[in-house]
């Protein structure tokens, strides 16, 4: 059998020591699947699911265990570690987001469901199950998901971001651009910061063509009401969305032809790209695997679309730590108390030097607008006086890379080839 199983059998549910159950094949073939299992820092004999993907977790479907089995479970744990943020809806609504729901932060939490947590609630009544554990990359995500506590434990512990890889970058404070914006799948969200800021100082990535009417259909706020309330906003954003469409797709490290054309009938949309074979970056180090690198030094502050924005759960992703291997200031657009979260995870962040209240704020329409008015601010200083701006923010960028170091599975720097 293949050491390296296809991709799609990675997101598939895999197993280590669960009671009377082999190892799927492909869990035990790949070697990247013995890591996430050993950094979860579990010993080897308790037992453990891993489900890599989105929604339901289907291969619980049709697990019955023994009642002898059920009790060495019931005695040892069992813990469930889930790679990707849970999909979350209300009750009785179907995601409105493809294979997730964003919905207004007035939800009565007693409403709220995920999809991978009622399977897990089926399995675990099911197989009578008394003490299960379930790690997610979701914060607070026992207090925004009540529904399931009395089934099963809920904490937060990100597997995903343990099993980051960290390669060497090369940050100095010669740039020339004032943020950069890096994007794949499209979400509104991501649209509308990226339409803000192609019309500032900006290095970013986009792919896509929208019409206002397909952009505004289902919106988590009613944007054409800043027309009045938010005028000036408002009308620079929309010179965003002509400029988007003008020159979409624009590309920073991989390439593509042509722009995707989104409209009202399918909520989850991705670029048609080439390969990362086919490019060459232009520029300064000439990293072969690194092409991103050069646009990173070439920007001041990283602008994060984060993949959710309009939920309940903060939740950060590699992202994140991508601006830090950069030494990068940056702004998180996410959930609300993502910023929270990421100090609670030791690293630092930058009040400072400006308004992060946006972090606390969860009303989303509020929480938008305070982002874009933070990127005027900043985009009102000039290249200088970032300049001076990001040698004051050396320590907090020298300790945040420190910290990321602590947490990563690969402990030792790795230099990319040239």
């Amino acid at each position: 059998m293949s050491s390296n199983p296809p991709d799609h059998e990675l997101t598939q549910l895999h197993w280590f020591s669960i009671p009377g159950m082999k190892n799927r094949p492909e869990t035990d073939a790949n070697v990247f699947m013995t890591q996430v299992r050993n950094s979860s820092g579990l010993a080897p004999h308790i037992p453990v699911f891993v489900y890599m993907g989105n929604g339901e977790l289907t291969g619980l479907k049709n697990i019955n265990h023994s009642a002898s089995d059920v009790e060495t479970m019931n005695r040892l744990g069992l813990y469930f570690f889930l790679y990707e943020p849970i999909c979350s809806r209300r009750e009785n609504y179907h995601h409105n987001r493809g294979f997730y729901s964003e919905f207004p932060f007035e939800t009565n939490l007693n409403e709220i469901r995920a999809d991978e947590l009622d399977s897990i609630k089926e399995y675990v009544i099911r197989n009578g199950l008394k003490r299960v554990i379930v790690n997610t990359c979701d914060y607070k995500v026992a207090y925004y998901h009540p529904h399931y506590t009395k089934i099963m434990k809920l904490v937060t512990n990100d597997l995903f971001l343990k099993n980051y890889s960290l390669f060497e970058s090369f940050p100095n404070n010669k740039f020339t651009k004032k943020f950069i914006c890096v994007n794949w799948r499209y979400t509104k969200h991501r649209h509308l910061i990226t339409a803000f800021l192609s019309t500032v100082s900006s290095n970013y990535s986009w792919y896509f063509n929208c019409n206002g009417q397909a952009f505004a259909h289902d919106l988590f706020f009613p944007i054409h009401n800043w027309k009045k309330t938010n005028k000036e906003l408002y009308e620079q954003l929309m010179s965003g969305f002509e400029i988007l469409n003008y020159h979409s797709p624009v590309c920073l490290d991989i390439k593509a032809t042509n722009a995707v054309d989104i409209n009202n009938e399918n909520p989850s949309y991705y670029p048609i790209t080439e390969s990362y074979d086919n490019y060459e970056t232009p520029a300064i180090n000439n990293f072969k695997l690194n092409p991103l690198g050069d646009f990173y030094n070439d920007s001041f502050c990283d602008v994060i679309n984060e993949t959710r924005f309009a939920q309940h759960c903060g939740n950060y992703s590699e992202k994140l730590y991508q601006a830090i291997r950069y030494k990068k200031p940056f702004i998180l657009v996410a959930p609300p108390y993502t910023l929270e979260y990421a100090k609670r995870m030791g690293f630092k962040t930058f009040s400072d030097f400006w308004d992060e209240s946006y972090d606390e704020e969860s009303n989303h329409e509020v929480r938008t607008i305070k982002i874009l008015n933070l990127i005027n601010y900043i985009n009102s200083k000039s290249i200088n006086e970032l300049r001076d701006m990001y040698d004051q923010m050396q320590s907090i960028l020298d300790h945040n890379y420190q910290c990321l170091l602590s947490k990563t599975t690969f402990k030792t720097v790795q230099r990319l080839v040239k």
